[in-house]
């Protein structure tokens, strides 16, 4: 497993944290959770794979991911009144996720040969 995946699959389980804090900020049960933390984890890597023309999908078939999802959505509807202050959780899970996906995007891009300059 290399470093750059490794970022993947921390962007993706930081990222599914902020969906669910976000879920569990307006008051969604687990299910909502679910969602909200699969869109927040997968949209982006799904939208930059589709703009790429990258298929299959990369998070199609990758079950370690669909794990990490899972995960912290349990994680934060299991703690429930363990972390009062969501708003700063929110902020700072998201600026992790950002700059774990930005090398993760980069990558992704200078490997399919594309040149943005």
């Amino acid at each position: 497993m290399s470093f750059l995946t490794i970022i993947s699959y921390l962007g993706i389980f930081v990222f599914a944290l902020a969906g669910a804090f976000k879920a569990r900020g307006a008051k969604l049960d687990i299910f909502g959770g679910l969602v909200v933390a699969f869109v927040s984890a997968y949209g982006g890597g799904t939208v930059r794979d589709l703009l790429l023309g990258v298929r299959p999908l990369t998070w199609m078939n990758d079950n370690l991911a669909f794990l990490l999802v899972f995960t912290g959505t349990s994680i934060t509807f299991l703690v429930k009144d363990k972390i009062n202050n969501f708003r700063r959780t929110i902020f700072f899970t998201d600026a992790i996720g950002i700059g774990l996906f930005t090398a993760s995007g980069i990558e992704a891009a200078m490997s399919n040969g594309t040149n943005p300059l």
